[in-house]
Order: C-alpha cells, then structure tokens, then sequence
C-alpha cells in the first residue's frame, strides 16, 4: 500500500527551503520516517484558450488548472465534457468551426467566472493571519480587475461576477434571485461571506 502526501505552496511567499523544513516536520509528526521519492512540482494556474478545436477536447487540468483549495475541477471537467458532447451529438458537421468558436468562449467565461469566486474567497482571507492570506488580499486580488477586464480576455465574466458581489450587498435579496450563478450559486456566495465573517447572516 502506498500513500501520497503534497504541500501546496506559493514561490512568492515561501521559499523551497522552508517548504522542505515544514513538510519534514509535519512527516515526522505524522509518523513516516522513509519515503520513496519527493518532488517540486510547478503547476501554474491557467485556462487554456482553445479548449476545444474541434477534434481535441482538453479536459480538466490539461483545459484550466484554478487552484486546489476549491471543489471546481470535478464540475469544471463536467461542464467541458458536456458542451463538447452537446456539439458532438446534435450539431451537423458544417457548423464546427463556427461552434467550436462559441464553446470555447462559452468554457473560458466558465473558468475564468470560477477564479474570480476563488480569488474573492481568497482576498476574503482565512481564520488564518498569515503571510500567504495576506499576499492574495493585498498583492494577488488587487490586479483582477486588469486580468479579467472584458477587452482582455474576450468575455464578460468579470461583469457577472460583479452582479453576484451587488445582489449580495442588498440588504434584501429577492426570492429569485437566490438562484442565479456565477460559477457557483449566489447562495454559496453568502455562505462563503459569512463563514468567513465578511458579511452577517441573513436575519
């Protein structure tokens, strides 16, 4: 039987070095005193602007790699096997080029409208006070309005996502508008503010 362990890390706030010494130290807490291998992994976040071609579909990391303190790749990945089947199965040949243009965008919007919820969550910061919460608030967020401005990447997630944030500042939200989306829905939105005690719970 073998078991895997991984440090997730950002270069920009800790180096290599105490990286290794903190990973050491949780190990030997943890009991395992011999390994067969370590490796430094760098998994840069992305989303692949040609997802789809259509011929080759990239699905999940090989499309959009967020980040893995969120549950989005599972739905992530859905969502792209969805589309690309939905083109596959009921579309006539002819239209793949025009189709596989609006997939594309259609799946790009999906990801990036997912990394503007993380880094929301992450600008939000943690129960945690340290260096790397600090970093996402005040170096990291701060540039997602140039990173997903509409003329930079072809796409209005940004102004979606700026709907979301403006329905959860009313002081009443109305009955339907609990069920629009962004990546995810407004009620994970509220969940997520008030669990990290950005916003008081709806009376």
């Amino acid at each position: 039987m073998h078991t895997s362990y991984g440090y997730i890390f950002n270069r920009d706030v800790s180096s290599p070095a105490d990286v290794e010494a903190d990973f050491d130290a949780f190990l030997e807490s943890d009991g395992v005193h011999e390994f067969e291998q370590r490796a430094v992994i760098p998994f840069p976040n992305f989303v692949h602007r040609r997802i789809y071609d259509g011929r080759v579909a990239r699905i999940g990391n090989a499309a959009a790699f967020m980040e893995p303190l969120e549950a989005t790749a599972i739905v992530s990945a859905q969502i792209q096997i969805g589309m690309v089947l939905q083109i596959r199965l009921n579309r006539p040949p002819e239209h793949l080029r025009r189709d596989a243009r609006t997939v594309n965008r259609f799946l790009v919007d999906s990801m990036l409208r997912y990394g503007l919820f993380v880094g929301w969550h992450y600008s939000c910061g943690s129960r945690y006070d340290s260096h790397f919460w600090r970093h996402a608030r005040d170096h990291a967020w701060p540039k997602h309005r140039k990173a997903a401005h509409p003329e930079a990447v072809d796409c209005d997630a940004l102004g979606k996502f700026d709907e979301m944030i403006e329905l959860l500042n009313r002081p009443v939200i109305d009955q339907e508008d609990w069920n629009r989306m962004c990546a995810v829905p407004l009620t994970s939105y509220a969940q997520m503010s008030q669990g990290l005690g950005c916003q008081p719970p709806a009376p």
